[in-house]
């Protein structure tokens, strides 16, 4: 079909589309996104495409919406372009055949643009590294990285939007690839950025803040041109969700969650950043891949229980979920690929009921570090999300400039900002009665009155000796702490564990010298509390993602549950098993994600070094959740299962026989029970404002 045919029969084909497409893409719960990168060269391009067989493919696989390509990162155009460059062995209209033939399946469609990249830019459009040389993905092909404050944009990315809009009854634009390495873009055009906005390339924080604001006028740029002539169009920018408060954040109609954890992402890449964009009032959606390990992994497949852990640790996120395949040069979806996808996405379907306009529940927020975002997590930060995950305490992570009001613990990992801005709003919300965990060098936060450092630097390994008040199941032995304590002086504090003191250097030549034996316990204080606040002088975070060591987990989720002892849940689950609480209405929901890993690799370059495959569930016998509240009722919705839920003092005890796999449990409270007394477990203060409802 034509550009003229389509846009001729546009007004005609809608008339009898599904009521699905009065939604908007935002709101599209199971998203495909479909790759289609092809280099020149490929004779039988889109030699087997059939546009019917392709959309009811997709809606069989359990999909709401799909994003094609109009625009490819090799800088090939999928239609009939004048402003582009088609690809020159694409003999069909990719891009129309396949808006029509998805819409008629009532599947709404994004148009997929590469902006980074292109082998068409001229070499002066490129990014730069340190050394002056000309980036490229060289994992994908090594086309070349073109930087986005070039002429790339106004010449090409512009123009081409202009003609797909004009010509194709898109539901969505999709930016991809508005990336920068932390260490940004050198280029000539950035170092006048950089000089014209103040920044200096010495600081890491400035030279993120060039690439923050990079996006943020390309987000600005082409939400302008676009609304002059599409005013409700909805646009998504892919990667702007490696940024801390990311500009341009108004224009965007979602923002995805690139996080394929067996592609190299991991497991921690997905919740640090889901918990801390979901507050800003923005939907998200979680992407993985079909594919065993990353994006075109052609002959692998992954299995149904990664796929299941991956899409249901989006669902517990409060995220969407979107999978990602790449379409074969042939142009025919692979049946037995998305049969596999099918067998996990159409059971989240029959979920939506439930969980369209569900947000997650927090009860405490970790304030995100300095450098936190980036192209990856901080270790602090994700840390920080292992350690509460597994603690199952339900928070979000929330930045300098949030609302912190809504929230009865702040926890602030190893690292904090110390400016005057910064220290006055955390002593307000101490003073206010809000309640704060903090570790290592975030003492600079803290009130000065209380606690300030007495020195620069950590010292070299020690042991601290937990007292009985915080130690719990933690033995008395001195407990090793590699990563050494600060120097500090505080006034006024409660004591919770001291020091204990290594053998001299000067002394005997221990044959593990890198852990000198302890020598003597000490009255120095390495723990401390006041009334609503706790500090450890050790980077407890940093050291528990190094070390593993799980007497460092305990000790502060001892110092949470003094801060706070009411948790929302409580649990004898796993360690290794998310449980998030949403809340629908007066509904909550259990979103309960197993992990069940095969034993890690020893080499580095084997794929369960990084990130242990999931094959398989093992089942769990009498898992038992406790609701902070009274529930009278509960049920699993899609296995059509009910469990029996019990009044246990301030909770209500859920108990689950057999739990093998990701399971959604809805727990409800009696009608009548409400009537009386209304919601008995509203959701925080501003949770309406922040959190994002799907």
């Amino acid at each position: 079909m034509t550009r003229q045919n389509l846009r001729n029969n546009a007004s005609v084909s809608r008339a009898h589309q599904p009521a699905v497409l009065d939604k908007k893409m935002s709101a599209c719960l199971r998203r495909l996104h479909l790759d289609f990168h092809n280099p020149a060269g490929i004779p039988d391009l889109c030699a087997d495409f059939d546009a019917r067989e392709f959309a009811v493919t997709i809606r069989k696989a359990g999909f709401d919406s799909v994003t094609v390509f109009a625009l490819d990162s090799h800088g090939h155009c999928y239609y009939p372009s004048h402003k582009g460059i088609r690809h020159p062995d694409l003999k069909i209209d990719f891009l129309g055949e396949v808006i029509e033939a998805c819409h008629h399946e009532g599947l709404l469609v994004g148009a997929y643009f590469a902006v980074g990249s292109s082998d068409f830019a001229k070499q002066s459009w490129c990014q730069v590294d340190t050394q002056g040389h000309v980036r490229s993905h060289l994992e994908q092909g090594g086309y070349q990285m073109v930087c986005l404050n070039s002429p790339h944009i106004e010449q090409t990315i512009l123009p081409v939007t202009a003609e797909v809009l004009d010509n194709y009854p898109v539901d969505c634009i999709w930016y991809d690839l508005l990336h920068f390495f932390d260490e940004g873009c050198h280029c000539q055009r950035c170092r006048a950025l950089m000089k014209e906005w103040n920044l200096s390339w010495e600081s890491a924080r400035d030279v993120r803040e060039l690439t923050r604001r990079t996006v943020g006028v390309f987000a600005d740029k082409t939400a302008r041109f676009i609304r002059r002539t599409h005013p409700a169009m909805q646009i998504s920018y892919n990667t702007m969700s490696i940024h801390e408060r990311p500009s341009g954040v108004e224009h965007a109609a979602y923002l995805d969650i690139e996080a394929p954890a067996t592609g190299g992402w991991g497991y921690f890449y997905f919740p640090p950043r889901a918990r801390y964009l979901r507050t800003l009032g923005v939907p998200v959606a979680g992407m993985t891949v079909a594919f065993h390990k990353s994006w075109g992994d052609f002959g692998g497949l992954k299995s149904k229980a990664q796929l299941e852990h991956e899409s249901y640790t989006y669902i517990a996120g409060g995220a969407a979920v979107g999978i990602g395949d790449q379409l074969p040069p042939r142009g025919r979806l692979e049946k037995e690929r998305y049969r596999r996808i099918g067998e996990v996405l159409n059971p989240i379907r029959d979920l939506e009921p439930f969980l369209r306009g569900a947000h997650p529940l927090a009860e405490a927020a970790i304030v995100l570090p300095p450098l936190g975002q980036g192209q990856f997590p901080s270790p602090e930060w994700s840390s920080a999300t292992k350690m509460l995950l597994e603690t199952k305490l339900q928070f979000d992570t929330v930045d300098r400039e949030a609302d912190w009001r809504c929230y009865p613990l702040l926890i602030l990992p190893d690292e904090a900002y110390a400016d005057a801005v910064f220290r006055k709003k955390l002593k307000a919300y101490l003073a206010a009665g809000g309640k704060v965990l903090a570790t290592g060098n975030a003492v600079d936060a803290l009130p000065a009155e209380m606690v300030r450092r007495a020195g620069k630097a950590f010292s070299p390994v020690a042991y601290l000796r937990a007292k009985t008040e915080i130690a719990g199941d933690i033995t008395s032995l001195p407990h090793i702490v590699s990563s050494g304590f600060l120097p500090v002086k505080a006034k006024g504090a409660r004591v919770l564990a001291t020091l204990t003191r290594t053998y001299s250097k000067k002394g005997p030549r221990f044959f593990f010298s890198a852990q000198v034996p302890y020598a003597e316990d000490t009255a120095e204080g390495v723990l401390f509390q006041w009334r609503n606040l706790i500090y450890g002088s050790a980077p407890f975070f940093m050291e528990y993602w190094k070390t593993g060591y799980g007497v460092h987990r305990q000790l502060l989720k001892n110092c949470i549950q003094r801060l706070q002892p009411k948790s929302l849940l409580r649990t004898n689950a796993p360690l290794a098993w998310e449980i998030a609480i949403l809340q629908q209405g007066t509904r909550r929901l259990c979103v309960i994600v197993p992990y069940c890993p095969l034993r890690n690799g020893q080499l580095r370059d084997q794929i369960d070094y990084w990130t242990p495959q999931i094959d398989d569930w093992t089942p769990m016998a009498n898992l038992q959740i406790r609701v902070l509240g009274r529930y009278q009722k509960a049920y699993a919705p899609r296995e059509k299962i009910t469990f029996s839920i019990v009044p246990e003092g301030d909770y209500s005890l859920l108990t689950i026989p057999v739990v093998c796999g990701p399971m959604v449990v809805v727990i409800e409270a009696a009608k009548r029970s409400l009537r009386r007394a209304g919601n008995p477990n509203p959701a925080p203060r501003c949770a309406g404002k922040r959190r994002t409802r799907v």
